[in-house]
C-alpha cells in the first residue's frame, strides 16, 4: 500500500509492505542408535517448509524536488528504506562444534533482510 502527495515543490511518497513469513526448514541434532545400539548424533531437518519465518514488514519513504535547468532538469531526492529498521528474518546458517565435554553442538545464525537504508541522489534529465 502506498500514498503520495505534492507539498509545495516537493513530491512525497511512502509505501508499506507486509506479508506472512516465508516457509523454512530447520536443522537440528538428534541421537539415534548406530548398528551396535550405541547412541549416534546426527543432523536432521524438520519437515520441508514446515515452519515459517516471522511476518515481513517494512515502510519506505521518498521526497524529491525537480529543478528546471537551461538544458533539462535536475531531480534531487532522499529515500529511506525500512524506515523503522525492523529486523526482517531471512536466512539461517549453521555451524557444528563441540561443547567443553566434547558433545556435538549445533549453532544457528539468524540473518536479516536490509536494515534502515538512507539514500540521497540526483537525476539529470537532458
Amino acid at each position: 500500500a502506498g500514498i503520495s502527495a505534492t507539498l509545495g515543490k516537493w513530491d512525497i511518497s511512502a509505501a508499506a509492505t507486509w506479508h506472512s513469513g516465508w516457509p523454512k526448514t530447520e536443522l537440528y541434532l538428534e541421537s539415534v542408535p548406530d548398528g551396535g545400539g550405541n547412541p549416534l548424533v546426527v543432523a536432521t531437518t524438520s519437515a520441508r517448509n514446515s515452519l515459517d519465518y516471522e511476518s515481513f514488514h517494512t515502510l519506505d519513504a521518498r521526497a524529491s524536488r525537480t529543478f528546471q535547468l537551461a538544458h533539462g532538469e535536475l531531480e534531487a531526492f532522499v529515500e529511506v528504506s525500512n524506515i523503522y529498521n525492523h529486523e526482517n528474518e531471512c536466512c539461517l546458517s549453521y555451524s557444528l562444534s563441540a561443547d567443553e565435554s566434547g558433545n556435538p553442538l549445533l549453532r544457528t545464525n539468524q540473518d536479516f533482510w536490509l536494515p534502515l537504508v538512507p539514500s540521497l541522489g540526483v537525476v539529470w534529465k537532458f
